[in-house]
């Protein structure tokens, strides 16, 4: 017990920040994904992102 803090609140707050994290990245993707085809940096964002959901 750290500081007076209980193991298991921190893993569910270490859940939580997880989930936001994911949504957030699947925001991200599906924002890139819709954004016109035309743009210098699209493309170089969109290889990026899947490697970022690659990674888990």
């Amino acid at each position: 017990m750290m500081f007076g803090i209980d193991p298991g609140i921190i893993s569910m707050i270490q859940s939580i920040l997880l989930v936001i994290s994911a949504l957030l990245i699947l925001i991200a993707v599906v924002g890139v994904l819709r954004i016109d085809r035309n743009l210098d940096n699209v493309v170089y964002a969109r290889i990026h992102i899947l490697g970022i959901v690659d990674v888990p």
